[in-house]
C-alpha cells in the first residue's frame, strides 16, 4: 500500500466574493499544512470578485491553482474539474462559503488510515465530518455525517438498505455533504468523477454509487466544517426535490423491489413537504405512505421524530413565499446536503 500521504484541497467558486478569502485561509491554516501539496479554486463563471480574489491568493502560494470555467457549469462539472487536475493520493473538498477547522484534513486524514490499515480488503471509503450550520439570525444546529458514531465503517450494503429501502440505522446516520468530504482521490476516477447532469444532489448520488460499488463509509468523532446558511435564490426547496428524485430513479435498481422504490419517492416527497411547511400535502403523502406500507411508515417516523425540531427551524428559518405557486418554500438559505434518509 502506497505510503503517500500528499492531500489535495479542491473549492468551487460562484459568486462568493464575500466569503472566498475565509474559506481559502481556513485551507491555508490547515495543521497538517505539510501534508497539502495542492489547493486548487475552479470558479463556475462568476459575476462578482471571486475569479480575482482567488488569483490574489494564487499569487502568493505556489500551490493554488486556479481554474475559470467560460460559463457556468455547476457544481458537480466544476468538480470534476478538481478531479483531473488533483495530483495528490487524497482529496479533500471545501465549500466556497464555509470555514473549515484547523485539524480538519489531519482528523480525516487519521479516519482514512484508520480504515485502510484495518480493512481486510481495499475498496473505495469515504470521509465526512459533522458539520456546525450557522444562520444569518444566530440559529445554529449540528449536522451529523454518515458515519459517525459508528464503531466500524460503514458497509456500502448496510447504507444502500438504510437510504433506498428505510431498513433502520443504530448508529452512523448522517448526511453526505461534498463540502466535508475527504477521499483518495482515485475513488472520484475510479467512479468517474460527480455526475455532470446534477446540478443538485450529486453529493446522494455520488454516496450510493460508494455503496453500489461495495464501498465503505467514516465519520469524525466532532464537527470540523462551519457551514454558512447564505442566502440563494437559485436553490428552492422544489429544484432540490425534483433532482432528489432523479437520484432515486437513477438507483432504482438499488430498491428490493418497485414497491420500495415508491414509498421512498414518497417519503422524500413528505420530508420536503415538512420543510417547506405545506400541512395539506404533508397529510397527503402520509396518508398514502400509510395505506401502502403501515410497518415502514411507522419505522420511518421513529426514526424522523427526534430531527423534527431541526426540520421544523430550518422551515422557520429558512422560508419565503413563492409568488408564483403561493407555497412557503426552505428557498431563501442554502439547504442543507442531502440526508441519506
Amino acid at each position: 500500500m502506497t505510503k503517500d500521504h500528499s492531500v489535495t484541497i479542491g473549492i468551487t467558486s460562484f459568486n462568493c466574493a464575500n466569503t472566498l478569502g475565509d474559506a481559502i485561509l481556513s485551507a491555508l491554516a490547515q495543521d497538517a499544512n505539510l501534508l497539502i501539496k495542492q489547493i486548487i479554486i475552479v470558479d463556475d463563471a462568476s459575476t462578482d470578485s471571486s475569479y480575482d480574489i482567488a488569483v490574489s491568493y494564487a499569487s502568493q502560494d505556489a500551490r493554488i491553482q486556479v481554474f475559470r470555467n467560460s460559463f457556468n457549469q455547476g457544481v458537480a462539472r466544476s468538480r470534476n474539474i478538481i478531479v483531473d487536475h488533483c495530483t495528490s493520493e487524497y482529496l479533500a473538498f471545501f465549500d466556497d462559503d464555509d470555514i473549515s477547522l484547523p485539524e480538519r484534513v489531519r482528523c480525516q486524514l487519521s479516519a482514512l488510515l484508520e480504515y485502510y490499515n484495518t480493512a481486510s480488503r481495499i475498496a473505495p471509503v469515504l470521509c465526512h465530518a459533522p458539520r456546525i450550520q450557522v444562520f444569518p439570525n444566530g440559529f445554529q444546529r449540528v449536522e451529523q455525517a454518515l458515519g459517525t458514531g459508528s464503531i466500524e465503517a460503514l458497509p456500502g450494503e448496510v447504507v444502500l438498505r438504510y437510504a433506498l429501502n428505510g431498513e433502520p440505522l443504530s448508529k452512523g446516520k448522517g448526511s453526505c455533504a461534498t463540502c466535508s468530504q475527504m477521499a483518495r482521490s482515485s475513488v472520484y476516477r475510479d467512479l468517474g468523477g460527480f455526475n455532470p447532469e446534477l446540478r443538485r444532489c450529486e453529493d446522494f448520488d455520488l454516496a450510493l454509487r460508494v455503496a453500489e460499488a461495495g464501498g465503505y463509509f467514516v465519520g469524525t468523532d466532532k464537527p470540523l466544517v462551519i457551514q454558512k446558511m447564505t442566502i440563494s435564490s437559485e436553490k428552492s426547496t422544489l429544484e432540490i426535490e425534483s433532482y432528489n428524485l432523479l437520484v432515486l430513479e437513477l438507483h432504482r435498481y438499488s430498491f428490493f423491489s418497485h414497491r420500495h422504490y415508491r414509498l421512498t419517492v414518497l417519503w422524500h416527497k413528505l420530508k420536503y413537504t415538512v420543510r417547506a411547511g405545506r400541512i395539506v400535502a404533508c397529510i397527503y403523502y402520509l396518508a398514502r405512505l400509510m395505506l401502502m406500507n403501515p410497518y415502514l411508515t411507522m419505522t420511518r417516523l421513529l426514526e424522523f421524530f427526534p430531527s423534527l425540531h431541526d426540520q421544523i427551524n430550518l422551515a422557520r428559518h429558512a422560508s419565503i413565499i413563492d409568488s408564483d405557486s403561493n407555497i412557503r418554500q426552505a428557498s431563501a438559505y442554502r439547504q442543507p446536503s442531502t440526508n441519506l434518509q
